[in-house]
């Protein structure tokens, strides 16, 4: 006796760009008051050097109380493009260097010329 079983899809680019932007969708609404408050620090960041990683804002994060795990995989939205700011791949990546990430590469970013300067904290 055969089943009839659905096949997967495995291998398709805009299924998986699909799905990794309802994840990170999802992950960003559980976790909105630790986002907006990532994307503040990161925006101070970039104004202060220039251009940034994802570590910078996950130590001030850390200095001001949370943790790594409060923001989770949230912190894939934090360079995402928004009302206030545009962010731009400067095409340098850095490892990490969070123990937790064992070294894995972080892409470094910079605000586009349309983002609005932060006003302090």
């Amino acid at each position: 006796m055969q089943h009839s079983i659905q096949p997967v899809t495995l291998f398709d680019l805009a299924t998986a760009q699909a799905e990794r932007d309802k994840g990170k969708a999802i992950a960003a609404n559980a976790r909105r008051i630790v986002l907006e408050r990532a994307k503040q620090i990161a925006s101070t960041l970039a104004d202060l050097h220039g251009s940034i990683h994802i570590d910078m804002v996950m130590q001030k994060l850390v200095e001001e109380g949370y943790t790594p795990e409060t923001l989770g995989n949230a912190a894939g939205s934090v360079f995402r493009p928004s009302k206030a700011c545009e962010w731009e791949w400067t095409g340098e990546m850095l490892p990490s260097s969070r123990v937790s990430r064992h070294a894995g590469w972080v892409r470094v970013w910079r605000k586009k010329q349309n983002c609005q300067t932060t006003k302090g904290e």
